[in-house]
């Protein structure tokens, strides 16, 4: 979300609303508790978009080491999941070509 103090200030391209997906909103009870929670998913139309894809499982990433090496796109998703096994911490960083971290 945008803060008024920087307002006229925000890029507008090319990256602007770039995280924004269209999502369907529902309720669901998912805990022992019963309490209702506010979930969130892309809309299934989505999924005609999507071309090719990759898969990789049971991947360990090193220090330094790019599995996307080679994959080229205008636009892309990214589904992972992380086991982190016994870590006290864990950080996953997304970089523009050339090691360029977003701002």
């Amino acid at each position: 979300m945008n803060h008024w103090g920087h307002a006229e200030r925000v890029p507008t391209s090319p990256w602007k609303g770039v995280l924004t997906v269209p999502r369907s909103w529902s309720l669901r009870r998912e805990d022992a508790s019963g309490a209702p929670r506010l979930r969130q998913l892309p809309i299934e139309e989505l999924r005609a978009l999507r071309g090719r894809g990759r898969t990789w499982t049971t991947l360990p990433l090193v220090s330094g080491s790019n599995p996307l090496v080679g994959l080229e796109a205008e636009t892309g998703e990214l589904v992972a999941e992380f086991e982190v096994g016994a870590a006290r911490k864990s950080d996953c960083a997304f970089a523009e070509a050339g090691g360029k971290r977003p701002s």
